[in-house]
């Protein structure tokens, strides 16, 4: 009786999971349009605070995954900011100019398609500033990136700032590190400014799970991990969706989870998938090697 009760829960389990995992994925990308009506998510956050109009800022911009964010926020009726580190520029020189021709570019593309709405562009050089605190000792370096971090923040002063992409994708679609101390202390210092505009929300968009904490509770945050994309028309597949689908999946998803504190790690459906095999698969695997040796203890104590 008791191998035939372990055989039976050994059956139960793994549909126990299926379901209930069928039941996640559903309401979990479900959810986001049925909240939000997914074809104009964000709306939450397109408000105006002192008859300014709502900003969103999208850093990494003149990369594939931040071109079709701010894209996806312009057609939402946001202004955008446009953001880029000059360490992360394209080209063998790199360099200030080479991010300020790549954003003012995506400006013009934007100006094009949403002529109604605004478009700044914002390039942070910390290549000259890591030249900088290379000639100084250990205290200079930490105020001089506190400086350049804050120097970026002020640019921001004047909008009515409501929506923040911490894109870590550069130009060629691959995650970077931060560039450089000031950079990585930016969402810091960008508490103030969007505390004064909620509801606000901060969304990260990373390659693997991450979390960052705001200390303020008002400001809604999510992060999210960017999966395959297809950077060439011929790559598109159903694993590997263009950015554009990407940047609506985020957005969707974002508008639904940012003030519900939920977050859903795969905003594309089809990576959750994926992640939900892979999770079920080393699941099952270790579920069978428990009954294997559960089974091997039932036939020791029960020798023929």
């Amino acid at each position: 009786m008791g191998l035939i009760s372990l055989l039976t829960f050994l059956g139960i389990f793994p549909a126990a999971y299926l379901i209930s995992a069928a039941a996640s994925f559903v309401s979990g990308h479900a959810r986001p349009y049925l909240y939000a009506g997914g074809f104009h998510p964000l709306v939450r956050y397109l408000h105006a605070t002192k008859a300014k109009p709502a900003w969103a800022l999208v850093t990494n911009a003149n990369g594939p995954i931040g071109r079709a964010l701010c894209f996806e926020l312009a057609e939402r009726g946001f202004n955008v900011v446009l953001f880029a580190c000059a360490a992360a520029a394209t080209g063998p020189a790199g360099g200030k100019k080479i991010a300020e021709e790549e954003l003012g570019k995506i400006r013009e593309e934007l100006l094009k398609v949403r002529p109604e709405n605004k478009y700044r562009v914002v390039v942070a050089d910390a290549q000259e500033q890591e030249q900088k605190k290379a000639q100084k000792n250990d205290d200079a370096k930490s105020a001089a990136s506190a400086d350049f971090a804050a120097e970026v923040v002020r640019s921001l002063e004047d909008v009515n700032l409501t929506v923040v992409v911490d894109n870590r994708h550069d130009a060629n679609g691959v995650e970077t590190p931060r560039a450089g101390e000031a950079e990585a202390r930016w969402l810091a210092l960008l508490e103030p400014v969007l505390k004064r505009n909620v509801p606000a929300l901060v969304v990260g968009v990373y390659r693997k799970p991450t979390v960052f904490l705001l200390k303020d509770g008002d400001i809604d945050s999510v992060s999210y991990v960017l999966g395959d994309m297809a950077l060439r028309t011929e790559d598109m597949s159903l694993a590997q969706p263009t950015p554009q689908a990407m940047a609506h999946s985020i957005l969707v998803h974002a508008a639904s989870d940012g003030s519900r504190g939920i977050t859903l790690v795969h905003p594309y459906w089809f990576h959750d998938v994926l992640r939900v095999m892979r999770y079920g698969r080393e699941k099952l695997r270790l579920l069978v090697n428990w009954g294997v040796a559960q089974m091997r203890g039932f036939r020791g104590a029960n020798p023929e």
